[in-house]
């Protein structure tokens, strides 16, 4: 069945641009499609659309406000919007189910299968987003004005790519036998945690929760909050490669008796938890209590109050950074020796900058307790070891410089000159922090998770009449990318990095201008605009990606800005030659000449004539003068003139002159007329 929706009802205000976020393959199979449902074509309600599906069933809503609270039960479906068909993420922000605070938005019962998804929905005003009681895949979906986000309860599954905020209570709250994967979500501006896990008394196999590459940022309470009950359980929480940011009391906080009103207790659980690979910054604490906890590679910068408080027991901090907090550490089990303390140097996505001394700084390994925590792969990270911190940088130590770019210098165009140009204008826009200007960010970068474009402009000046041969964009990679961009031109030059951000920066133009694949790091890669830059002018580019994989350059601002490279050629010069003439004549000839003896040979020439005089080799003598000259020759006695060139050749020689031309000859002979040969040349006196 398929059934086209319209949207009606649309009271929910437009949202913030939604972070792209990119969705992996389920982890879990789907079963074949029995149909598509359309909401509301097909049926007028959601509700009536689950109700008249079957197992394997896709229920698709089109865009539109729905005042509903929805039950799914006794089926494994998919319900989610025309981003499912489309890809196009406009769809989870305008369609929106209004719980309207009488519920939760969607209840998913105990008798579905694990394969039930919802997906690429706004889920909006419910005393829960979601109330699932039985494992589930939640995919790309905005959750916004909720009590809890998620409340999970004897369940769990899937998590990814899905926004928590502006939530009453929190993100995501695990209860009772739950365990999950939770990853690539953005958990922001709670009233109380990201993300919440209570270890409710439990025995059994053990239940294991991985928390990884999520942004919990500006929450009111905790990041993420472990809550312990008087019984150990056995569960182990994995908490690695996170962005723990901004949170208004612990990073991670450990709190006992079930009690869930951050105080600051750091208590002494049992239950084993790994943080791994984590930035905490501008956090009260970063991390509070544990007796069985392991902290390794993790940058702890910016606690107002402490770092890391009461992580002992058994517990092992190993291989961490601080900087710039309160206090660093206190009660805790520091492995001084594999500590750093030091500016990590962190760039505006809180990943590291070239020069930081938490590149190659962690460990590859570590085991606690005869177990392995982790054990990564060379291919993995980048460089000799992993990077402390949540994004692995891909910096080398001593990056390979290819040269510097300097400004050109303003000397007059010459044929085949390169001139070089350095940016106007660069800046990064991210779809993620849509009002934030990043001007001043020593990076460019291009990613599709989240979204980040790159805008830079070019002022080409100097080259009107030259003919452009070569445009050539370099830039510097700061880390690899199967995908270096894709640059397309915008035709609005009027705008400025100081002030742009994702919202007001110009559109680009449809046409693609170049495209780079893959790009490895600490190497200069250029981009052929010869096409684009014709002349004179402003130019501005916008570069994009259609991968997850950040490629990142550095900016005018960074140690190796970018530069443009033009190469113009002017045409022939077309100036006359005013030097003085010379005699162009390569070979001096034998001249042979009979002349009757007392011979005076004058040629007299007025006007300002060119000369020339030209030998062929049938010893032709040719006179032309330029323009037509008053020529007067005066022979005395009249003699009869013959003049023969040996050897045969062709010699010319031109005169250009302002003045009179005189040459004179005068030969004397013995009385007997006989054949003599003279070898001369004709002196040619010149009067300027």
């Amino acid at each position: 069945m398929n059934i086209k929706v319209r949207g009606k009802n649309r009271i929910f205000s437009t949202m913030l641009t939604i972070l792209a976020v990119t969705t992996s393959l389920l982890t879990f199979s789907r079963p074949a499609r029995a149909g598509n449902i359309r909401v509301p074509e097909d049926y007028p309600t959601i509700q009536a659309a689950i109700n008249a599906a079957v197992t394997g069933d896709v229920v698709i809503v089109s865009p539109g406000t729905y005042n509903e609270n929805l039950v799914i039960a006794g089926k494994t479906i998919t319900l989610t919007s025309l981003y499912y068909t489309t890809g196009d993420r406009q769809y989870i922000d305008s369609t929106i189910i209004n719980g309207r605070l009488l519920g939760p938005v969607i209840q998913v019962s105990s008798s579905v299968g694990p394969e039930t998804t919802i997906q690429g929905l706004t889920i909006y005003n419910g005393l829960d987003g979601i109330s699932a009681f039985t494992k589930l895949n939640i995919l790309d979906n905005r959750f916004n004005a909720n009590d809890d986000g998620i409340d999970f309860s004897d369940s769990g599954g899937l998590v990814r790519g899905n926004i928590f905020e502006n939530g009453t209570d929190d993100g995501v709250d695990f209860d009772m036998k739950s365990e999950a994967i939770v990853e690539n979500n953005i958990m922001r501006n709670n009233h109380e945690d990201g993300i919440e896990i209570r270890f409710q008394d439990y025995v059994g196999p053990t239940l294991n929760i991985t928390i990884r590459n999520n942004q919990l940022i500006g929450n009111g309470q905790n990041g993420i909050q472990l809550i312990g009950y008087p019984a150990t359980s056995n569960r182990v929480i994995n908490i690695e490669h996170n962005l723990i940011k901004d949170n208004s009391r612990v990073g991670v906080g450990l709190m006992d008796n079930a009690q869930s009103g951050e105080d600051y207790r750091a208590a002494s659980l049992l239950e084993r938890i790994n943080v791994i690979n984590n930035t905490f910054s501008g956090n009260k604490y970063a991390i509070t209590g544990g007796d069985n906890l392991v902290a390794v590679n993790n940058i702890f910068t910016g606690s107002t109050t402490m770092g890391i408080k009461n992580i002992d027991g058994n517990s092992v901090v190993s291989h961490n950074l601080f900087w710039n907090n309160g206090t660093d550490h206190s009660g805790s089990n520091v492995d001084l020796s594999s500590s750093l303390f030091a500016n990590p140097l962190l760039d505006l996505d809180f990943g590291l900058q070239y020069g930081s001394p938490a590149i190659d700084a962690g460990t590859a390994q570590f085991i606690f307790q005869g177990s392995t925590i982790f054990d990564y792969l060379p291919s993995t990270y980048f460089g000799t070891a992993p990077d402390l911190g949540w994004l692995e940088s891909n910096f080398l130590n001593e990056p390979t410089a290819i040269h510097t770019p300097t400004i050109p210098p303003t000397s007059t165009p010459r044929p085949g000159d390169t001139f070089t140009f350095a940016p106007l204008d660069d800046a990064t826009v991210n779809n993620f922090s849509p009002g934030t200007n990043y001007a001043s960010d020593a990076l460019l970068i291009v990613d599709n998770s989240p979204i980040e474009h790159f805008l830079i402009k070019f002022q080409v000046d100097g080259l009107n009449g030259l003919e452009i041969t070569q445009a050539t964009l370099n830039l510097y990679v700061n880390n690899e990318s199967t995908r270096g961009g894709d640059f397309y031109l915008v035709l609005d030059n009027f705008w400025a990095e100081e002030t742009i951000n994702w919202y007001n920066a110009p559109i680009a133009d449809s046409t693609l201008v170049a495209s780079l694949d893959t790009v490895a790091i600490n190497n200069w890669v250029s981009i052929d605009l010869t096409s684009l830059i014709t002349d004179d002018g402003l130019y501005s580019l916008r570069v994009s990606s259609t991968t997850t994989d950040a490629a990142k350059y550095s900016s005018k601002e960074g140690e190796f800005p970018p530069f443009l490279e033009i190469i113009a050629a002017s045409p022939p010069a077309t100036t006359p030659d005013l030097r003085t003439p010379t005699d162009t004549t390569t070979t001096t000839p034998t001249t042979t000449q009979i002349i009757p003896p007392t011979v005076t040979f004058t040629n007299t020439v007025t006007a300002t004539p060119t000369l020339t005089n030209t030998f062929t080799p049938t010893a032709t003598v040719t006179k032309v003068f330029t323009p037509t000259p008053t020529f007067t020759e005066t022979f005395t006695p009249t003699p009869t003139e013959t003049e023969t060139i040996t050897p045969a050749l062709t010699a010319s020689r031109t005169v250009t002159s302002t003045a009179t031309v005189t040459k004179t000859i005068t030969l004397a002979v013995t009385s007997t007329p006989i054949r003599e040969e003279y070898f001369y040349f004709l002196p040619c006196i010149f009067s300027y």
